[in-house]
C-alpha cells in the first residue's frame, strides 16, 4: 500500500513537470512574463495585437513559434517579436530592433546592464567576426544581446530565455535524437 501511495506521489509530481504551473517569473520583457501559460498569455494580448504561428525548422526545435508585430507594453523601436512556448508556456521571448547600429547595440547593453545590474560579457573578437554577442544571467532567465551581419542584412535582438524551460528544451532535443 505504501508502494502505490509513492508512486501515485510521483506520478503526480511528474504530470506537474510538463505544465506550466510555477514556472512563470516575476519579470516582464516587453509585456511578456516567460513562464506564462500560452492561452493566458494569447487571451491577454487579445484585444492589443494579433499574431501569427511560424514554421520552425526540425534541426532546430524550439517549440511552438509565434509572430508578434509588436510589444505589449508598448516599447519603442521594436521592429517585431518571436516568441517560443514549450508545454504550453512562454519560455522565449526574442525582440527584433528596427536600428541595427553599432551605437543601438551600446545603448542596450547599458540598459540591460542597469536593468539587471551586472555586467554582460562577451567573447573577445578572435571568436566572433560577423557578429557581436554579450550575455547577462537574469532573475530565472538568460538574456542574450546580439547584432549580427548576415548576406543580405543586419539583425540586432534581445533574446531573454527561462533557465529551467531551456533545461526542459535541451533534453527534448536530446530525446527525439534518440528516439523517444
Amino acid at each position: 500500500m505504501i508502494l502505490l501511495a509513492a508512486l501515485a506521489t510521483l506520478s503526480v509530481s511528474c504530470e506537474k513537470k510538463e505544465t506550466s504551473e510555477g514556472l512563470r517569473l516575476d519579470e516582464s520583457v516587453y509585456g511578456f512574463v516567460l513562464g506564462e501559460s500560452k492561452e493566458g498569455l494569447f487571451e491577454r494580448a487579445k484585444t492589443e495585437l494579433s499574431w501569427q504561428k511560424m514554421e520552425g525548422r526540425k534541426w532546430d526545435y524550439r517549440g511552438e513559434l509565434y509572430y508578434f508585430p509588436k510589444p505589449l507594453d508598448r516599447s519603442q523601436g521594436i521592429d517585431y517579436l518571436r516568441l517560443s512556448f514549450l508545454d504550453g508556456a512562454l519560455f522565449e521571448v526574442v525582440a527584433y530592433y528596427k536600428d541595427t547600429s553599432r551605437t543601438k547595440l551600446e545603448v542596450l547593453r547599458r540598459e540591460l546592464e542597469e536593468r539587471f545590474d551586472g555586467k554582460m560579457k562577451a567573447p573577445d573578437g578572435t571568436v566572433e567576426t560577423a557578429a557581436k554577442t554579450y550575455r547577462l544571467p537574469g532573475p530565472g532567465m538568460s538574456v542574450t544581446l546580439r547584432r549580427i551581419t548576415k548576406h543580405d542584412c543586419i539583425e540586432l535582438y534581445v533574446q531573454y530565455m527561462h533557465n529551467e524551460m531551456h533545461g526542459r528544451l535541451i533534453q527534448k532535443k536530446l530525446d527525439m535524437k534518440s528516439g523517444k
